[in-house]
Formats: C-alpha cells, structure tokens, sequence
C-alpha cells in the first residue's frame, strides 16, 4: 500500500488566509487561520505565515502536495508558498 503525500490546502478571503494539512485518509493533522493586520501589506504577511506554517508542519512531514484550490498561483498564495519552501517543506 503506497501512502499518499499530506495535501495543504488554502482558501484566501479578503481577510485572512484559511490552511489545513489533511492526510490521506481526511484527518486534518493542522489546521490555522491568520488575519491579515492593517498598515502591512498582505502578500508579507503571508510569507510569514507560511513559513510559521511550515516549522509547525515540518516536524510532522517533509513533503507535502499544495491544493490551491479554485486560487492562482499568484500574490498571497504564491508567498504561503514560498514561506513554506522556506521553513524546508519540499512541494
């Protein structure tokens, strides 16, 4: 039986950034919620979340599968990413 990779999936509103670590049988091994904080902009914000994100995950797992859902590889969602690869989450 071949296990598969733990998904990350996230969800972006205009408030805040929604991400979950699911394995493959649909547990959710982490889960968090950042709200964006006036006066920073929103694409640093989250790079720092995701590399907070990643140390919390990479303790756990090394290589994950990103699910960006219905979102672009762009902006907010591109910076979670690259803070994960940061903290040494390999995707």
């Amino acid at each position: 039986m071949v296990k598969e990779r733990v998904k990350v999936k996230i969800y972006r509103s205009l408030k805040a950034l929604h991400v979950q670590a699911v394995d493959s049988d649909g547990k959710v091994i982490l889960g968090r919620i950042y709200k964006f904080q006036k006066g920073r902009k929103p694409v640093e914000q989250a790079e720092e979340f995701g590399q907070e994100f990643g140390k919390n995950l990479s303790s756990k797992v090394k290589e994950i599968a990103f699910d960006r859902g219905r979102f672009l590889y762009h902006g907010q969602i591109e910076s979670f990413a690259e803070g994960m690869r940061k903290a040494g989450i390999i995707f």
